[in-house]
C-alpha cells in the first residue's frame, strides 16, 4: 500500500492548483487510504455520500442540539467522501461518466435538501413562516444555478444529435469558435456587475460556499441557543442565501448567453 505522499500524488493531481478543494483534500486522503484495501467502489462510495447528505438533512429538519450535532458531523462526512469516490476512481484507473454523475448528484440532492430542512426545523422554533420560505427559495437557487451550467451541456449533446440543424446555427454565430467555455464565461464574468458576479463565485464553490458557512452558522447557533429569529445565525445565512441566488441566476444566463458558451462547447467537441 502506498504512503500517504505518495497517494496524494497519484489521486489528486488533477485538483493541486485549485484552491477551492484543498481544505476537503488535505484530510479525505487519509479516508481514502483507510477504503481502498476494502475494495469498495468508486460509485459505491458516491451513492453511499448520497445517503450521508439525506440523513445530514434530516438531523438539521429536528431542532435539538444532538440532531444538529450528529447533522454536522454527516455534514463534514459528506465533503470528505465528496473527495473519497474521485480518489479512489483515479487510484484504480477506472474513471467513467456514471461515477462523474452520481458524484454531480450528491450537490444536487444534498444542498437544497439541508436549506429545505434548516428552514423548516428554524421556522418550527422560531414560529416564523418566512424562513421556511427562505430555505425553499435558497434550495431552489442551488439546484437552479447549477441546472443553468449543466444546461449548457444537454443544448451541446441535443446539437450533437441533430448535427445538421446544429451546424446551421453555429454558422450563424459569429466568432463561436472562439468563444470561452461556460466555466470560463461563469469565472469570469464579462458585463455583470460584480454583486452578482461575487454571488455566483460563492454559491459554486461548493464547500467553501456551503459546508463551511452552515457549519459554523450551526456551531453558532447551538452554542448562542438565541431566542428569536432575527438573532439566529442560521436564520441570517438561509436569508444571505437566498438573497445570493436571487442575484446569481439570472446572471449565469446573462453570462452563458453573452458568452456564447453553448456555442463554444459544441465547436470545441466538434472540433475533437
Amino acid at each position: 500500500m502506498e504512503s500517504i505522499r505518495e497517494l496524494r500524488r497519484r489521486c489528486q493531481g488533477v485538483h493541486e492548483n485549485d484552491w477551492t478543494f484543498r481544505p476537503v483534500r488535505i484530510f479525505s486522503i487519509y479516508l481514502t487510504w483507510l477504503l481502498i484495501p476494502t475494495g469498495i467502489s468508486a460509485n459505491a462510495v458516491s451513492i453511499t455520500n448520497v445517503l450521508v447528505g439525506l440523513a445530514a438533512a434530516g438531523g438539521f429538519a429536528i431542532w435539538g442540539v444532538t440532531p444538529y450535532a450528529v447533522a454536522c458531523a454527516l455534514m463534514l462526512l459528506n465533503a470528505l467522501l465528496d473527495g473519497v469516490d474521485g480518489e479512489i476512481a483515479r487510484y484504480r484507473g477506472n474513471s467513467s461518466l456514471t461515477g462523474l454523475y452520481l458524484d454531480r448528484l450528491n450537490s444536487v440532492v444534498f444542498y437544497p435538501s439541508v436549506l429545505i430542512a434548516l428552514g423548516y426545523s428554524l421556522g418550527q422554533r422560531y414560529e416564523a413562516d418566512l424562513l421556511p420560505v427562505l430555505g425553499a427559495v435558497a434550495a431552489w437557487g442551488f439546484v437552479g444555478l447549477r441546472l443553468i451550467k449543466a444546461n449548457v451541456d444537454v443544448s451541446v449533446l441535443d446539437a450533437l444529435r441533430r448535427p445538421h440543424e446544429a451546424r446551421r446555427d453555429s454558422q450563424t454565430s459569429s466568432g463561436a469558435t472562439e468563444a470561452p467555455n461556460v466555466g470560463e464565461v461563469l469565472r469570469r464574468g464579462g458585463g455583470v456587475t460584480a454583486i452578482p458576479k461575487i454571488a455566483i463565485d460563492f454559491l459554486l464553490v461548493r464547500h467553501l460556499g456551503f459546508v463551511g458557512p452552515v457549519f459554523i452558522a450551526a456551531v453558532a447557533e447551538l452554542v448562542l441557543a438565541p431566542t428569536d429569529a432575527v438573532a439566529s445565525p442560521l436564520a441570517w445565512l438561509l436569508a444571505l442565501y437566498a438573497i445570493l441566488v436571487v442575484l446569481a441566476a439570472p446572471a449565469g444566463v446573462l453570462l452563458i448567453v453573452r458568452g456564447r458558451a453553448v456555442d463554444a462547447t459544441f465547436e470545441a467537441l466538434r472540433r475533437d
